[in-house]
């Protein structure tokens, strides 16, 4: 019933702030869907992989974000992790990860060359994967999020991410998730708009559970040219908590596919 309700919320949310604004005018004007598209926002990376490390899966992500007003957002990620290695091919685990957030946008001295800017974003997040009984999981948790940019214009830049998350309320399924995430990660992304390398994303994420030497890291290298329809796509996760169900479980998956959204 709860993800039922959250799904209406979301779609409310997302549908109906423009519908107001798609209608404002004449009784017989033509709704502003020009004006809609433009709310809706890359948000995280979309892509589908597949992987095989003594285990067969696929994982495919979705996102967006939609500007509710200001430098207010409402974010969606969703995340999938499909277990092929089983003649049925279940669905390992599902991630719905809403959100609403205040994104403080990057500020710094305009100049010629190498210039760094920095912002904040702060906001909320839901995170559950849809499943009832023994098999539920959810957690709530506000977090803030420093974003730092160096940039060297049509050359690269490089953003440095850290997230301070503060878990204000987790499911009876797993409530020592923080000893597992943690309460702090940091992402560093570059980008290469020059040369042999145009096209070409570097993002690393690392973070620690709160308990022992819970380390986890996730690299994702993408690469394409201007006119590409879609980028080649490599990931290496080795940790835990790539998915609520088995959050306490380490290990180690390479994948391979298509991006068709960087960060």
């Amino acid at each position: 019933m709860r993800i039922r309700s959250l799904i209406v919320f979301v779609v409310l949310a997302v549908l109906g702030a423009p519908v107001g604004a798609a209608w404002a005018g004449p009784a017989d004007a033509e709704p502003d869907f020009e004006a809609l598209n433009r709310k809706f926002m890359r948000y995280e990376p979309i892509y589908a992989l597949l992987g095989y490390d003594g285990v067969k899966d696929a994982k495919f992500q979705l996102s967006f974000k939609y500007n509710l007003f200001s430098h207010a957002y409402l974010g969606y990620l969703h995340t999938t992790i499909w277990d092929i290695n089983h003649e049925s091919s279940p669905f390992r685990d599902m991630s719905f990860r809403p959100t609403l957030f205040y994104h403080f946008n990057e500020e710094g001295p305009e100049k010629n060359g190498p210039r760094s800017r920095l912002g904040f974003v702060v906001g909320g997040e839901h995170e559950s994967n849809g499943k009832g009984g023994p098999d539920s999981r959810s957690l709530n948790s506000l977090y803030l999020k420093p974003v730092y940019t160096y940039d060297v214009p049509k050359e690269w830049s490089l953003r440095i991410v850290p997230r301070i998350t503060h878990f204000t309320g987790v499911s009876g399924g797993n409530k020592d998730i923080a000893e597992y995430r943690g309460h702090v990660d940091l992402q560093m992304i570059y980008d290469s708009y020059a040369g042999l390398l145009r096209g070409l994303q570097v993002a690393a994420l690392v973070r620690k559970g709160t308990e022992g030497s819970r380390w986890t890291t996730e690299v994702d290298v993408s690469f394409g040219g201007k006119n590409w329809p879609v980028r080649i796509h490599v990931q290496y996760f080795s940790g835990y908590g790539e998915t609520l169900l088995e959050y306490t479980r380490r290990y180690t998956q390479v994948r391979a596919g298509i991006m068709l959204q960087q960060w």
